[in-house]
């Protein structure tokens, strides 16, 4: 679109016209033209900042400021789904390492953990289940030691 335009534009500053003084030069219109440039790529440049500046502020991940809650369940189930990705042409695919859990009041919810600790973790077990913003922490402290290696590291 961007592209279309800028061939009109040009197109329309190259025809020759007759200039009655009401109507642009054909140096008006190149000046018009480098404008229009300045402007799309200094937005261009603008909005690339501002995309990456939110990728550095944790937008979308887990943020600190988030509550931790801490609750006992007990280990309902462990799945392993494999989910197809990619293109007929090019196939992939991805695991996803689920675990249902139960919690003390009767409610269940299913999870993603990571795959280092999902052989740790044994159906039927009962421990403090950790979350942040609806996401798996941790369970039973099988990984607190990597989470006090992780705070260890950021002072």
């Amino acid at each position: 679109m961007i592209i279309n335009f800028a061939l009109c534009l040009v197109d329309w500053v190259i025809t020759p016209k007759t200039t009655t003084g009401d109507e642009f030069t054909k140096m008006d219109g190149i000046i018009f033209i480098i404008v229009s440039l300045v402007v799309i790529f200094g937005m261009m440049i603008l909005v690339f900042i501002r995309y990456h500046h939110s990728l550095k502020s944790g937008k979308g991940l887990i943020e600190d400021v988030a509550p931790v809650i801490e609750q006992y369940a007990t280990i309902l189930e462990k799945n392993v789904v494999m989910e197809q990705t990619g293109t007929t042409k090019m196939p992939s695919h991805r695991l996803d390492y689920i675990v249902k859990f139960r919690f003390d009041n009767g409610t269940e919810t299913s999870m993603c953990v990571m795959p280092e600790i999902f052989d740790d973790l044994t159906v039927g077990s009962r421990d403090i289940l950790i979350t942040q913003n609806n996401n798996f922490v941790d369970f039973g402290s099988h990984t607190a030691e990597d989470i006090v290696e992780d705070t260890d590291s950021k002072n």
